[in-house]
């Protein structure tokens, strides 16, 4: 269950702590003192988007976080998958935001994105606010409370995933299916660029990734320049061993002259070596220019350069059309090849696909009426369900039908529900959206999450607005459902009804002050006459009589043997 709420700097709230007890609890408050604030400030925390907007005016910052205890098997087992711990039964969970628009979200103290908030989240609170009477006119909804209500959750995911093998088949379908002309196109376009690339009988990249064009412009840049690189070639060698002043020769007499002295001074025989070893490296590039000069410029026949500029053209002219290299001209022949198979023999594949859309259609209509039948049955049950919690929240003659009919399949199976009521007696069947009142929404609502209480794994409920359209009998009845809810899980209630607000067993006041400048909100825990006067409030508004004050006393006292 939620043990404590922190919150910093959000909206009108500078610092707020809140110690909540187990079972029903309450709060109440002027209309704009920050209940809505602290509704949001949960949302946050689970991971609900959040705009920089609502950080409190002057501040960089905003920190929300809550501890909760008390946890279930399944929230320990999803908080373990995420690879998370929960030391002495307790989980803590942080937002900060700021003013830039990154926020961070903790659990245990570790960060986690904020979907993993949302999916833990899931497990530790379920809210109810007017959002979801809306959804209860959004015949879409209906299936999934439904669902929900019938425990559908494998039999729709094992639906499901047969669905999606039977649209990816259909889509397979749809791609055969060609009418003649444009197969026939699209062999003789596939077949042309085969054709145009082998004959141009390209080669992979060598193992250091050098292709023909590289080489090519190496050939190229040879011929065009082929005369200054054979002359520098010859003076080169001229110069290190063929002329008759040359530096080979020179640097063997320095080396000589060296060795010759070095016996007088032992020191000069590292000027010998240094002297011989540069007198053999300049030997060495001597023979390695002649290596090259008879390579690129010997006797063997050279292309001429007309044809290497011919080739690199058909090089240039493939790379506009089927990629920037050869590697990827390469990999696009050998995709033209795979379609041109698959077109050519489009005939076999669209058989064999079609006769697995078949095999998967039976198997996705055994699993539609297989779901289809738990719906049927679960709709009896919480038909008499809802009707009975209706009955409870003074609406003795109501009438309320999960209308199933059959659909296509889709992607939620092959029923389409919608919910149907008659308030009054003599009234047919219609829709909800066409005659539910406010107040009647709100009723159906708390009744469906009664029924839906057994298979939400949610540890505290949260109830926004569950009074909006109702008064008198109907408010009693409505905060006698919620206590009655409480005595399995904690229940929290922001209320602007006495009659709710009595029977709370934890009452909470939140209050909006100023100092004339800057605006605060306060949460209190409310106990004896303070929390009469609270209720009192909530009856007489402004004046609040002695009389007011005297039913509100009655009030309590009655809750408290109820």
């Amino acid at each position: 269950m939620l043990e404590h709420l922190h919150i910093e700097n959000l909206a009108v709230i500078e610092r707020a702590d809140i110690n909540f007890g187990n079972g029903f609890s309450v709060l109440t408050g002027e209309t704009g003192a920050g209940k809505s604030i602290l509704i949001d400030s949960i949302n946050i925390l689970l991971g609900n988007r959040a705009s920089k907007d609502i950080i409190r005016s002057g501040c960089n910052s905003a920190v929300v976080s809550a501890s909760f205890c008390g946890l279930s098997e399944p929230l320990k087992e999803i908080v373990s998958e995420f690879g998370l711990e929960c030391d002495e039964d307790i989980l803590v969970l942080q937002r900060n935001l700021s003013l830039d628009g990154k926020s961070a979200a903790r659990v245990n103290g570790r960060q986690v994105t904020t979907s993993v908030l949302r999916e833990i989240g899931k497990y530790l609170i379920s809210f109810h606010g007017q959002h979801e009477n809306n959804n209860l006119l959004d015949k879409n909804m209906h299936l999934s409370y439904l669902d929900n209500f019938a425990a559908n959750q494998a039999l729709l995911a094992d639906y499901q995933k047969t669905y999606a093998v039977v649209s990816a088949l259909r889509r397979k379908q749809e791609s055969l299916q060609v009418d003649e002309q444009e197969k026939a196109r699209k062999i003789e376009l596939l077949r042309y660029q085969i054709d145009e690339i082998e004959k141009a009988e390209l080669h992979a990249p060598d193992d250091n990734g050098e292709d023909e064009e590289a080489h090519l412009l190496q050939q190229k840049s040879l011929l065009l320049h082929r005369e200054k690189i054979i002359s520098a070639l010859d003076i080169s060698r001229l110069l290190i061993s063929e002329n008759e002043t040359n530096i080979a020769d020179q640097l063997s007499s320095v080396a000589s002259e060296l060795s010759h002295v070095s016996r007088y001074n032992e020191s000069l025989s590292d000027f010998s070596d240094r002297a011989y070893e540069i007198y053999e490296s300049v030997v060495a590039l001597n023979e390695e220019i002649r290596d090259y000069k008879e390579t690129y410029y010997g006797e063997e026949d050279f292309s001429s350069l007309d044809e290497i500029e011919e080739r690199l053209d058909l090089l240039y002219r493939l790379k506009r059309k089927y990629g920037s290299n050869i590697a990827e001209i390469l990999a696009y022949y050998e995709k033209c090849k795979e379609e041109l198979e698959a077109v050519e023999f489009s005939e076999e594949a669209l058989l064999k696909i079609s006769e697995q859309l078949t095999e998967a259609l039976s198997e996705l209509q055994k699993k539609g009426e297989r779901l289809s039948r738990s719906r049927k049955k679960a709709a009896a049950d919480l038909e008499k369900q809802i009707v009975s919690e209706l009955s409870d929240l003074a609406m003795p003659s109501v009438r309320f039908v999960c209308d199933i009919s059959e659909t296509q399949p889709g992607k939620t199976g092959v029923d389409s529900v919608e919910f149907l009521m008659s308030a009054n007696p003599g009234e047919p069947l219609r829709p909800m959206t066409k005659i539910a009142s406010g107040g009647e929404l709100s009723r159906i609502m708390l009744s469906i999450k009664k029924v839906l209480s057994g298979t939400d794994s949610s540890e505290t409920l949260i109830f926004d607005e569950i009074d909006t359209g109702v008064s008198g009998r109907a408010a009693q009845k409505i905060a006698l459902k919620l206590r009655e809810m409480s005595a399995g899980r904690q229940v929290i209630v922001v209320t602007h009804l006495a009659q709710i607000a009595a029977l709370g067993k934890n009452h909470y006041q939140i209050e909006k002050h100023t100092d004339g400048q800057r605006t605060f909100t306060e949460i209190r825990l409310l106990d004896g006459k303070d929390r009469v006067e609270e209720v009192a409030r909530i009856m007489g508004g402004i004046q609040i009589t002695d009389s007011t004050l005297k039913t509100a006393e009655e009030m309590l006292a009655q809750a408290d043997v109820l």
